[in-house]
């Protein structure tokens, strides 16, 4: 099975991290939608480049996981999910005709409170990393400065949890995470 260029992620999958980001794709490197307008733009922007055989800036990790790495990237395993449950020529149908946003896949994270430390983390998604991260930033180590948003405690508002479940009507995939779910 050859996995076709394009992406399910933009216009299926809706991001939420504690301090109320959201992204259409946790693996994105574009920075946080801005108001729906605008987010929904970029969603659809992202999507018709995918289509095209371009790859957007904000998709520089799957491309590099792909081409670099040789590995499965995120694009590729949700492509092969929604293989395993529609078949591939429907889902390819489904990739070819998306024009509007609709969330299939949402990863939400209610919190970054946790007592943990794990090494795949930080204090975006666990309260613990908080002190680890800013003596890092202290000691010079630069590729934490990703970090700075997050050096507190918080978790996602009512408002934008309400928001989230006003446009969620029927899921593939469900992922909870960060603090402790």
């Amino acid at each position: 099975m050859k996995t076709p260029h394009g992406c399910f992620l933009p216009l299926n999958s809706f991001a939420v991290h504690p301090h109320g980001e959201r992204k259409f794709c946790l693996t994105s490197t574009l920075p946080p939608g801005k108001n729906k307008e605008t987010f929904d733009s970029e969603r659809l922007e992202t999507h018709k480049k995918l289509l095209q055989g371009q790859w957007p800036d904000g998709c520089r990790l799957c491309k590099n996981t792909e081409e670099i790495k040789k590995i499965q990237s995120r694009r590729v395993r949700t492509w092969e999910r929604k293989v395993a449950r529609y078949g591939e020529d429907q889902s390819y149908e489904m990739l070819q005709e998306q024009t509007t946003p609709r969330i299939r896949h949402l990863e939400i994270s209610f919190s970054n409170l946790c007592n943990l430390s794990c090494a795949m983390c930080s204090s975006e998604f666990s309260s613990s990393w908080i002190k680890l991260d800013k003596e890092a930033l202290n000691h010079g180590l630069n590729f934490r400065d990703f970090t700075k948003p997050y050096h507190s405690i918080s978790k996602i508002s009512q408002t934008i949890l309400d928001e989230i479940l006003e446009h969620i009507h029927d899921f593939d995939l469900i992922i909870i995470k960060g603090g402790e779910p």
